[in-house]
């Protein structure tokens, strides 16, 4: 529901809003984004992850592309 409304927005060249609604839902879904990396984060690692399956795990990055499509 929130996919379509995000692409909605872009179809309509609303990108702030498409931002807030990515933003609110990525909160709502406990997944914030934040501007930095956590210090952690070493991307070589990355392949080693088991495959996601927790669906609110995949939802928040089915909306954080979403977002992506709005800053282009």
């Amino acid at each position: 529901m929130y996919e379509i409304k995000i692409y909605f927005y872009i179809a309509q060249n609303q990108m702030l809003a498409a931002i807030d609604t990515c933003l609110q839902v990525l909160e709502f879904l406990g997944e914030p984004l934040f501007r930095e990396p956590p210090l952690e984060l070493a991307i070589e690692d990355l392949i080693n992850l088991p495959q996601m399956t927790d669906p609110h795990k995949l939802a928040a990055m089915r909306i954080a592309i979403a977002s992506r499509f709005s800053n282009s």
